[in-house]
């Protein structure tokens, strides 16, 4: 029994016992009025009793089968309120919460016989007048309404059980989305340190070098789930479309069937757009996966071109053409309606989730296509001004040697960024968790307030979080550099915005990352 319910049956006693003061304030009631107050008084703790009872969806017919005694039997004192009884009876009647209940259609049944033949009986004893209308009326429309009501009650109760299954699905994709990403960090970290240490031209290099874009691939698909559980960078960050589409078609090469190849083409050396970079992923693996599908013969070729938009300036297109079966002219108008599909195994979201993304990002999406020449696929996109030194700049050597305290709670991510460092020639002071990451930064500090060159600590930790762990390294060195590193988007959280001069890593990074992320948070500082 929830606060909201017990206010309710509390209301709701108020309003019998106001009922039965008025009854007897108020002679206009009739000679009864006595009678309708003392079954008011009598009623009022009754109907709190039978709320705290029967609240169940099992028992949830108490309160409309007691409210319909009650009115029944006050309308035979004073029958002058005949037609208003009937109107509280109907509601009464066609309560929504009967509709959870596993016998409702017999309950309904049952409490609206029992509203006929109770007011027909009250207006035949005492001579009301004109009511074999509305009872022939209400006895007509009745099984409608129930059931209309039965359908809204279901419906709401169904979209309510999605809703929470869709919020158990988020929590379980972002969850697994962050285990996934400490876990490639892990394995693309160590074949990085693997090939550092391999001597040049090594016959395990390759090896090396595939295990490291394969783990590059697997983190499309962490960056996905994180999008659909929205922990991704739902703002969405300043992208170059011809770096960024030269290295999403090298990574869905491997993922379209064998025999079709991507080839990217462009003609646009700079165009800078705002995306979020897991959507735009998604759209263009959304529409390549089609692509490749629709190859019949073998070898094929599935090109991507980025051009200047020709019908519109401060524009940029992105063109996937493919020589398959192409769409039927008919089928062309439904194309991106949600679950179309003219394929026999699908679920028709890929176009329609393409469609909803480039919208959301101010784009738009259009499609040319004809049966048996193939299909192309247009994504238009405003172009923005890029942000000051768009190019990342190449990463600072660190000539000088000093001490860097890591905190992760994973071992393996721990392990990689540690010997990371140590490349860099730091002196690396180690934590699993932010109290002794804490402790041993407090212990440090007490020699020289500058002893750590940096902080490089991972935000979702058990106990004590990242940003908890920052807060108090500021309290002690307002101009620490900090490198906050997280599975989710490290800066997409409103915390991000309290910590000036921190740069922001998302796991599984790479060893020129890291040096670059460290090389801009000392160059903030000094």
């Amino acid at each position: 029994m929830n606060a909201n319910t017990n206010l309710f049956l509390f209301f709701r006693m108020i309003g019998i016992l106001t009922l039965a003061v008025l009854c007897l304030i108020l002679p206009q009631v009739g000679e009864n009025r006595h009678w309708v107050a003392l079954i008011c008084f009598i009623a009022a703790p009754i109907a709190g009793i039978v709320g705290f009872r029967f609240r169940t969806k099992d028992n949830g017919w108490g309160d409309p089968a007691f409210d319909l005694s009650i009115i029944l039997i006050c309308v035979q004192l004073v029958p002058g309120v005949w037609h208003a009884a009937l109107c509280l009876g109907l509601m009464v009647a066609l309560a929504p919460s009967l509709s959870l209940h596993p016998r409702s259609h017999w309950i309904y049944s049952w409490l609206g016989t029992a509203l006929v033949l109770g007011m027909a009986f009250t207006a035949y004893v005492h001579g009301v007048e004109n009511w074999i209308l509305p009872i022939l009326a209400i006895s007509a429309v009745y099984p409608s309404v129930i059931y209309y009501a039965h359908w809204q009650v279901t419906s709401a109760t169904t979209l309510r059980e999605r809703a929470e299954l869709l919020s158990s699905m988020n929590q379980l994709a972002g969850a697994v989305a962050h285990d996934f990403n400490n876990t490639l960090m892990s394995i693309s970290g160590h074949a990085e340190l693997a090939m550092m240490e391999l001597p040049r031209n090594h016959p395990a290099t390759e090896s090396m070098e595939s295990v490291v874009d394969a783990a590059t691939r697997a983190s499309l698909l962490s960056q996905h789930l994180l999008a659909f559980s929205g922990r991704g960078n739902n703002n969405g960050e300043h992208w170059n479309l011809q770096d960024e589409l030269r290295t999403i078609t090298s990574l869905l090469a491997p993922v379209v069937p064998k025999g079709v190849t991507i080839q990217f083409d462009s003609t646009q050396p700079a165009a800078w757009v705002r995306f979020d970079r897991a959507e735009l992923q998604q759209v263009l693996m959304n529409v390549i996966l089609n692509a490749g599908e629709a190859m019949r013969s073998k070898p094929e070729t599935i090109r991507v071109i980025l051009a200047a938009d020709r019908e519109r300036m401060g524009w940029v297109s992105i063109a996937i053409t493919d020589t398959g079966t192409g769409i039927a002219e008919a089928n062309l108008p439904n194309i991106f309606d949600p679950y179309f599909t003219s394929k026999e195994k699908g679920h028709g979201l890929g176009l329609a989730t393409a469609k909803n993304i480039m919208l959301k990002h101010g784009g738009e999406i259009s499609m040319v296509s004809k049966v048996n020449q193939g299909t192309t696929v247009t994504l238009k996109l405003p172009i923005i001004i890029p942000p000051h030194n768009p190019v990342p700049a190449p990463a600072r050597t660190l000539d000088t040697i000093g001490h860097a305290l890591v905190v992760d709670d994973e071992e393996g991510v721990l392990s990689v960024t540690s010997r990371y460092l140590q490349s860099l020639r730091f002196n690396v002071v180690k934590a699993l968790d932010a109290e002794s990451a804490l402790a041993q930064y407090r212990a440090h500090t007490r020699t020289a307030a500058d002893f750590f060159a940096v902080v490089v600590l991972d935000l979702n930790m058990p106990g004590r979080d990242g940003w908890q762990l920052l807060a108090d390294i500021r309290a002690v060195n307002a101009h620490q550099p900090v490198v906050v590193c997280s599975g989710f988007d490290p800066a997409g959280n409103g915390n991000a915005n309290h910590y000036p001069n921190v740069t922001y890593l998302t796991k599984p990074f790479r060893f020129e990352t890291l040096q670059a992320a460290i090389s801009d948070s000392l160059a903030e500082v000094h």
